[in-house]
């Protein structure tokens, strides 16, 4: 497939990601449901009144920080789910999300488990890349260290976010995962354009514009109303950059190198295609697996190549050498 063609692939698959998904942020309609709001205040009178109010709780559910009116919302939730599909009506979201059945006091449970998988995937690939260069004198092995660690921090927080969705848990997801993208597309730059030491100067111009940024990131999204269709163009448009910077250094150096430079054009295809199952935004089948949950579980195959890919870029380098 050629730049141009790949390129026009990518940016058609994320405009179409974000066209559908920004409309979706704005709003939910099953929470302004009369029917359920009768519902939960019916529920939070009779059942929260008492001191204290969780003690009719499982203890599962107090550990995960679930008390008495948030527990009569997800039961009502559910009926008022029940209630829809009985009379054919649409299932809908309450407060941003779907009904998900929650298990083991966890809200997305699919999605908890996906990003466990995807951290312990970049987990693996992190410390194979780690053996494999421990006797190089590879350049760029301090970079690789943080982007590891980066990454798998993002999967963390995304095992937090999805079992219990807090403000703070949200933010912290949403951050992880913009620090792991920015570094990488700051690693993809420092890579292909051979910013070594020799260098220093534009390297260090370099991650002050990517620390200045995502300083900026942070307290916009924090110091004002939080802003989801923000968040989401700007993950994007980083995600994009870093895609098309290393499609761009595979193709110019395809001759020297395709042995392994088709893995890295075989990753940002394949999670260019996963990002179309946000297109495909549903109800949770079987109350556990969305759109966005198999999103998670579309990448997780997906990530040994990347490291793999990174493995032979560092040994093609410069080889190990044995002391």
């Amino acid at each position: 497939m050629g730049l141009s063609n790949s390129s026009s692939f990518l940016l058609i698959t994320c405009v179409l990601v974000l066209s559908f998904l920004i409309p979706e942020l704005l709003a939910s309609y099953g929470d302004q449901d009369d029917r359920f709001q009768l519902c939960a205040a019916k529920c939070i009178n009779r059942d929260c009144k008492s001191t204290p109010s969780t003690k009719h709780l499982s203890l599962i559910l107090r550990l995960m920080q679930w008390d008495c009116p948030q527990d009569c919302r997800y039961h009502c939730m559910h009926l008022q789910t029940q209630i829809n599909q009985q009379n054919n009506e649409p299932i809908e979201q309450y407060y941003g999300k779907w009904p998900f059945v929650r298990i083991l006091g966890m809200q997305e449970p699919a999605s908890v488990v996906f990003s466990i998988l995807n951290g312990l995937q970049h987990y693996k690939g992190w410390q194979k890349f780690t053996r494999g260069t421990k006797h190089s004198h590879y350049p760029y092995i301090t970079l690789m260290r943080i982007n590891g660690f980066l990454a798998v921090n993002s999967w963390v927080w995304s095992v937090i976010f999805h079992t219990r969705d807090f403000p703070f848990t949200e933010r912290m997801d949403y951050f992880s995962a913009m620090a792991s993208i920015l570094f990488s597309l700051h690693l993809a730059v420092v890579r292909i354009f051979g910013l070594r030491s020799t260098r220093g100067f534009i390297r260090i111009i370099l991650m002050i514009v990517c620390y200045c940024f995502f300083i900026f990131h942070i307290f916009y999204l924090t110091l004002f109303n939080f802003d989801y269709g923000y968040n989401m163009f700007a993950s994007v448009i980083v995600g994009v950059s870093h895609t098309m910077l290393w499609w761009t250094w595979a193709l110019a150096n395809w001759r020297s190198r395709s042995s392994y430079a088709w893995k890295i054009i075989v990753v940002g295809l394949a999670v260019s295609m996963a990002m179309l199952l946000e297109l495909m935004d549903f109800p949770p089948l079987f109350g556990l697996f969305d759109a966005h949950s198999l999103w998670h579980a579309a990448t997780i195959p997906v990530i040994p190549y990347l490291w793999d890919f990174y493995l032979d870029d560092a040994l093609y380098i410069i080889p190990i050498k044995i002391p």
